[in-house]
């Protein structure tokens, strides 16, 4: 009897222990999502993904691009990754009232990737950081929808194409599209809180003219539709617009 006691008592304190980890793990998904205003958060990571067919058209600009210091870092995707990381850090802050702290903060106890950005996984966050929570950002640029003047032929373009169903020409032009995936975590456990996407969708195709970089690469302001800094703007405001601050 005092043997099958003792068995119960076992089990029972390893599934109470059970059933605390799993309640630190899982907590933040059953608070669902937070009021982001006044909020610290920690940046442990910011990727961008640019389309193969939109980065060959950036290349063919890659002149009207600032050199970068960083032997492996791409010119282009990290003019991109700076100016959008400008913009959205003021805007999450002045507009929803985060407090996001600067993205070297935490020194050595984060890992960072070519461009200087953190590319920390959010388990290493949790056990080195300091901040009670942390965002991810994932960026992507790319072709929406891809249109032949010379025929007014179009055609979709699947995400992990790299060709185009209608015809190469000199005068083809696409849709480019931004998307922004903002996910928020909690120091208390590696599930998200929440994942908000921003999206923008150019108006029209795209000839990937060296006006499309005004104000990205020079100090011109960006007010036609076809710019790669209003599109950027653009999916930032649609971002913003989903991320709660009641």
């Amino acid at each position: 009897m005092i043997h099958l006691q003792l068995k119960n008592n076992k089990i029972m304190k390893h599934f109470i222990i059970t059933i605390s980890v799993l309640t630190l793990i899982l907590q933040p998904l059953s608070s669902g999502s937070i009021n982001y205003k006044n909020k610290q958060f920690a940046l442990i990571s910011f990727n961008l993904t640019i389309h193969q067919q939109v980065k060959e058209k950036l290349d063919q600009l890659s002149s009207y691009f600032p050199e970068v210091e960083r032997m492996k870092a791409d010119k282009i995707i990290s003019r991109i990754m700076d100016y959008t990381w400008f913009l959205l850090e003021d805007r999450l802050q002045r507009e929803l009232g985060m407090y996001i702290l600067p993205t070297n903060t935490a020194g050595k106890q984060f890992d960072y990737n070519a461009y200087g950005y953190p590319n920390t996984s959010i388990n290493k966050a949790i056990h080195r950081g300091t901040s009670k929570f942390y965002l991810k950002i994932d960026m992507s640029i790319e072709p929406e929808i891809i249109q032949s003047f010379s025929i007014s032929s179009m055609a979709k373009i699947k995400k992990d194409s790299s060709t185009t169903i209608a015809d190469s020409t000199q005068n083809q032009g696409f849709k480019p599209k931004i998307v922004i995936d903002f996910t928020s975590y909690s120091e208390k456990g590696i599930i998200p809180i929440d994942k908000f996407t921003g999206t923008f969708i150019a108006a029209e195709p795209w000839l990937f003219e060296p006006k499309i970089l005004d104000g990205l690469t020079n100090t011109k302001e960006c007010t036609e539709q076809d710019n790669l800094c209003l599109l950027i703007n653009e999916a930032i405001t649609d971002l913003i617009r989903k991320i709660p601050t009641y």
